[in-house]
């Protein structure tokens, strides 16, 4: 071989050698620029996980704060009802004692005459007359 195919033959060589080390460079940057690009994403996922587990936690002490809420209210309701019967109760127990009164104010007029009524109770004969209509 002479000196300048062995010359030709080295700078080819040196050629191939430096494409290769060119490649193998450009292989490594995008390499590298992708593991920075998943670094990157893997600290996202976990600042988001960090988020997701505040948020689930939040969200478990309003569930709580409402049972417990709602227990109160759940209370508070069934001591409305027991209130509300009692109410009636009174109501009813009123309605009648006003019936009965009525009845025996209906009684005096029949028996004594409206006029001895108005004369007793000192009250006006209309008023006495809108009670026994009502």
């Amino acid at each position: 071989m002479s000196e300048k195919s062995f010359s030709r033959q080295l700078n080819k060589e040196a050629k191939l050698r430096e494409e290769l080390l060119d490649d193998a460079l450009k292989s490594l940057e995008d390499f590298t620029i992708k593991q920075m690009k998943d670094e990157k994403t893997l600290q996202q996922y976990k600042i988001d996980e960090i988020k997701y587990k505040t948020n689930i936690n939040e969200l478990n002490d309003y569930i709580e704060i409402y049972k417990n809420k709602i227990a109160t209210l759940e209370k508070q309701v069934k001591e409305n009802d027991k209130e509300l019967i009692e109410l009636r109760k009174n109501s009813i127990k009123q309605e009648s004692d006003i019936s009965t009164l009525k009845s025996i104010l209906e009684i005096f007029i029949n028996e004594y005459g409206i006029e001895n009524v108005v004369e007793i109770t000192k009250l006006e004969k209309s008023k006495i007359e809108s009670y026994i209509e009502k």
